[in-house]
């Protein structure tokens, strides 16, 4: 708390705090305001004598005045004010030039030694800015003539002669120094009606005519000037930095210790004892943090420069873009992609990227490299981002319809993105962590910058493709640029250009850099050449078309499998129509009589579509599905089982019971053929029964190679099914059995090379990668699901593991990121050669116009179905290594 000038409103950090202070003392009668509006009902008046303490809390308090000329006090009305007063954060704060010049201009013009600018504070008078007191800064409120100022009836007080006037001839400023004889002051009313305070002028001799109105118009002119200039430093104050000059000076901050890092690396680089103690791996970490380094400089100084322009022009021009050394025209797309790929290495990423330049692309473009770079890292992060199964491809064409656009396309399998988002896309938006996410807004700021495109639109990718069981959605995010080669300009690319071509360029790719930021193209920029790996039907028109579908990889000569029900019902007639009715639409039919032997049928293998009663001995039906949901969460959480309950006595009661329960949905009794087809039909079990078929009808019970061939064949036979994995399965080991008696899982890893194979579906191609690697002399295990593949990685080193990224119960990535968290704390030696089987359009190794990068944890990725020669390529590569 003060003491040298009085109490201050900036000492009470609350409104409750503030108006308790306010009530310290009680008020004088003569002092209340008994107006209706302004009556504080706080306030217990009194006539009677008052406490020292009393007196001391009454410094906001006029100790005298003229009731002719001055508005009453309210507490309530002293309260708000305060408030606002503390909002202009000016008291206490240090002199400024503005109000400085203010009382100098003011005490040169009225031809007065005093000039100041005070505001009222609780118990005290605050001086912003005075002439003629010194180095004063504050006075106590209650012989502060300016407190009868701000309650002047007339908003203006002019005293001729201080010694005549009974409010103030014992001031101690008037009967002692600095001995103040004539006084003139007009309130500091702020925007929100308020008097903080006052600008005034003193006198040492007594002026017996006052101000003429002139002098009085310019005291309130000066008065206004004042209020104009809080204002203005109350906005400075409140308004946050501008965000460009901010990142601008953080870069220029950030620029010192980059170049030292990079400039460390380098030297590191170069310095051959010290690389030739490093392995390949240590090697490539060191080129990967150098490339980052020089980036991050690069986008620090483009920072820096767009403020220099910015400030020298007031807009960039193509003169500061022909002068800045950072913005080179020439941007060679070899160089692009491989600075792409190797940024984009040490990202965590759970599914493969996919690099890849069509053949159309000219070697080099004349457009700002570094912008292009960075919006094509912004694509291919955010699609990194939002996909957890499938891949993430980056594709660089022309426009096939327009050669005159340079388009770069990021396809993703994250999902599909609601259509009320769309928007919001390339905004700057909170993602669900809470975090910022402003990586698409810098891609359409930098892309306007060049005078590009940009938008999205949902992808749709067909069952051939699908990795789950329902058709899965994509989304494709792109840029187009205006497409200039070297010899558009008449130069070589790897001579230096002249600045006229530079000036040049600048101006045929930085139209709309002063204009408002273009809108999204939320539709495809382009139809797909036939020679992409996401391609689009010849005819679909590029413009109406909103989805597309992958094309289809589904793998012919497959027996179809027949689909399965299971019964659940009680009563034998109710169980045998129902039977004869599912396999007249071509089912297999399991059933069951009460809901106990429900359940085990359920948890031994898995059904198009299940039909269970409610009431049942033994277990009910309601019973039976929820104690198979908790069991199914646990052992197959990638599938959910359509059940549908039937009742004879059901009501729409029932029905919310069963689907509380687990039951997808209810039908009652009896069930026609009609509804059967429905069933058939729904969207949930065909989703289902496309998932069992790549599953073939496996159970839950694969516990290892053969224990699952055993099971899958006898499932099978039972079932009268052709045969397909199972059958291929036994006689693939069957065959290894017989050419080696000593084959089992347990076989001495160091008597040849182990293959292990974790795949879901096995097709005629399995099985000649299967054959390739025999004939190499290796030996294969064959595991399918990814709990089982995650025991045969903890056993020992394998020579090459092969992870299905679609796996049940633990996909490919998912097994690999536990098995390399295990490894980190179990082992000392990592497991190489482990790649993830992708069933997406992963280029060939032998494409050289394509870069694949592994998802995190894996060594490499393989299209789905492997093929022998890509596998054996990586072999080979990883035995000269």
């Amino acid at each position: 708390m003060r003491t040298s000038g009085g109490r201050s409103v900036v000492d009470f950090d609350s409104e409750a705090a503030l108006r308790k202070a306010l009530m310290a003392a009680k008020l004088p009668i003569h002092l209340v305001d008994t107006s209706g509006e302004r009556e504080t009902r706080s306030q217990t008046s009194t006539a009677g004598p008052l406490t020292p303490e009393e007196e001391e809390n009454l410094d906001w308090v006029l100790p005298s005045f003229d009731p002719e000329t001055t508005e009453p006090q309210s507490m309530q009305e002293e309260l708000h004010r305060l408030q606002v007063l503390k909002s202009y954060m000016m008291l206490d704060a240090e002199r400024e030039e503005c109000f400085d010049r203010l009382t100098r201009l003011g005490a040169r013009y009225f031809n007065v030694p005093i000039c100041v600018i005070g505001l009222i504070d609780l118990g005290r008078q605050w001086f912003v800015a005075n002439r003629g007191l010194g180095d004063a800064r504050e006075s106590t409120r209650k012989d502060a003539i300016c407190a009868h100022t701000i309650m002047s009836k007339k908003n203006l007080l002019v005293v001729p002669d201080t010694t005549k006037d009974f409010r103030f001839k014992n001031n101690p400023y008037v009967a002692g120094p600095p001995a103040i004889r004539f006084y003139a002051g007009v309130p500091l009313v702020s925007p929100e009606g308020y008097k903080l305070g006052t600008f005034c002028i003193d006198d040492f001799t007594a002026r017996p005519d006052g101000l003429s109105k002139d002098e009085l118009a310019s005291l309130r002119d000066f008065a206004d000037l004042a209020v104009k200039d809080m204002v203005k430093r109350k906005s400075n104050l409140n308004m946050p930095q501008n965000p460009e000059q901010l990142i601008a000076y953080t870069a220029h901050d950030l620029m010192t210790p980059l170049t030292g890092v990079h400039l460390s690396l380098s030297l590191l680089k170069s310095d051959e004892e010290a690389t030739s103690r490093l392995g390949e791996y240590q090697q490539d970490l060191i080129s990967t943090a150098s490339h980052c380094s020089d980036l991050m400089v690069r986008i620090c100084q483009t920072a820096v420069d767009t403020l220099r322009g910015d400030s020298a022009a007031g807009a960039l021009t193509s003169d500061f873009l022909a002068t800045s050394t950072k913005n080179t025209p020439v941007t060679k797309i070899s160089d692009l992609t491989e600075r792409l790929v190797m940024i984009m290495k040490p990202i965590p990423k759970t599914v493969p990227v996919v690099v890849t330049v069509d053949s159309g692309v000219p070697s080099a473009v004349m457009s700002d490299e570094l912008k292009l770079f960075r919006s094509a890292l912004n694509l291919l992060t955010n699609g990194v981002d939002r996909t957890t199964r499938g891949l993430v491809q980056l594709r660089i064409f022309v426009k096939p319809d327009d050669s005159s656009k340079l388009v770069f396309e990021c396809t993703d399998t994250g999902g599909e993105i609601p259509v009320e988002e769309y928007q919001y896309l390339f905004r700057p938006n909170r993602g669900a962590d809470g975090n910022m996410k402003i990586g698409l807004n810098s891609v359409a700021t930098m892309i306007n910058f060049l005078d590009g495109e940009y938008g999205f639109f949902p992808l749709e990718i067909s069952d051939g493709y699908s990795i789950s069981p329902s058709t899965m959605r994509g989304s494709v995010f792109w840029f187009s640029v205006p497409l200039f080669t070297p010899e558009n300009f008449g130069v070589n690319p790897d001579d230096e250009l002249p600045t006229s071509v530079i000036k040049k360029i600048a101006l045929s790719t930085t139209a709309r850099t002063l204009e408002t930021l273009k809108e999204p193209v939320i539709a495809p920029p382009v139809p797909k050449c036939s020679s992409g790996v996401f391609s689009t039907p010849s005819n679909t028109d590029s413009h109406l078309v909103s989805q597309r579908k992958f094309p289809n990889t589904t793998l012919t000569g497959q027996v179809q499998r027949k689909r399965r029900a299971l019964i659940i019902e009680d009563s034998l007639v109710v169980r045998k129509s129902l039977a004869r009715a599912l396999e007249k639409l071509g089912m297999v039919v399991a059933q069951a009589v009460n809901g106990l032997e429900g359940l085990q049928s359920l948890k031994s293998q898995i059904f198009d579509f299940v039909l269970c009663d409610f009431l049942m001995p033994v277990m009910d039906g309601l019973d039976c599905v929820q104690q198979y949901r908790d069991w199914e969460k646990q052992h197959r959480p990638d599938i959910c089982q359509y059940i549908v309950g039937i009742s004879a006595h059901g009501g729409a009661n029932d029905g919310n019971r069963g689907i509380k329960a687990g039951m997808n949905d209810f039908k009652p009794k009896p069930v026609s053929i009609k509804v059967l087809t429905e069933i058939q039909k729904a969207n949930e079990v065909t989703d289902l029964s496309k998932k069992l078929d790549e599953l073939e009808d496996r159970n839950d019970g694969l516990r290892s190679a053969s224990s699952s061939v055993a099971s899958l064949a006898a499932m099978e036979k039972t079932n009268n099914q052709e045969p397909s994995i199972a059958s291929e399965v036994a006689r693939i080991n069957a065959k290894r059995q017989k050419m080696d008696p000593g084959f089992a899982m347990s076989a001495d890893p160091k008597q040849c090379r182990e293959c292990l194979l974790a795949i879901n579906t096995f097709t005629q191609r399995s099985n000649h990668l299967v054959t390739g690697l025999e004939e190499q002399g290796w030996k294969v295990i064959i595991v399918h699901d990814g709990q089982e593949a995650l025991r045969h990685l903890k056993m020992h080193n394998w020579n090459a593991v092969l992870l299905d990224d679609d796996l049940p119960f633990s996909g490919g990535a998912r097994c690999a990121k536990e098995f390399r968290f295990w490894e980190q704390h179990n082992r000392i030696n990592r497991q190489r050669n482990l790649y993830l089987v992708c069933k997406g359009p992963i280029p060939s190794v032998f494409d050289k116009r394509s870069t694949v990068q592994a998802p995190t944890g894996f060594d490499g990725v393989l299209g789905n179905p492997v093929e022998w020669k890509q596998l054996d390529h990586h072999l080979l590569r990883t035995k000269k290594d």
